[in-house]
């Protein structure tokens, strides 16, 4: 939504007000062309101030949100095959049955996974898991449970 009227009105300066705290969730909207994105429950003196800062030109993310983007811009970006697979490690499934769901080798779905916890700089599969449920990656209504 954000990159279509970006796209339509070139000059539109968009402020999202959301409860998608997860620095994915901010690139995201940062990327399709957001200049200010604020949590729900922002006062209305931080709202204003926002809008003005928006308006002249400017951005306006709270601290704590850019210096999560910051991290964010830092780490390497998922591909679609490793969000894929890290929404069936969220599921509980095995190499083995992510390469049958995914129709690819086992040995090339353990590549996957080993190389979506080095992007992620996750310990284990279940680290993975909850990195990307907090940095908004992926999230629980994705993940069908079986």
């Amino acid at each position: 939504m954000i990159g279509a009227l970006s796209a339509e009105f070139p000059g539109a300066r968009i402020v999202v007000v959301t409860v998608h705290a997860g620095d994915e969730a901010v690139f995201q909207a940062v990327r399709a062309g957001a200049r200010g994105y604020l949590l729900k429950g922002v006062s209305a003196q931080d709202l204003l101030a926002a809008l003005r800062t928006v308006l002249a030109g400017g951005r306006a993310i709270p601290v704590e949100l850019a210096e999560r983007l910051a991290g964010r811009l830092r780490r390497d970006d998922l591909n679609d095959r490793e969000v894929s697979v890290l929404r069936l490690i969220a599921r509980g499934l095995s190499n083995r049955q992510i390469g049958a769901k995914l129709h690819i080798a086992e040995d090339t779905a353990k590549w996957n996974v080993t190389g979506l916890l080095a992007k992620l700089r996750a310990k284990d599969r279940t680290h993975a898991v909850t990195l990307a449920l907090h940095r908004g990656v992926i999230d629980l209504e994705e993940v069908e449970l079986r």
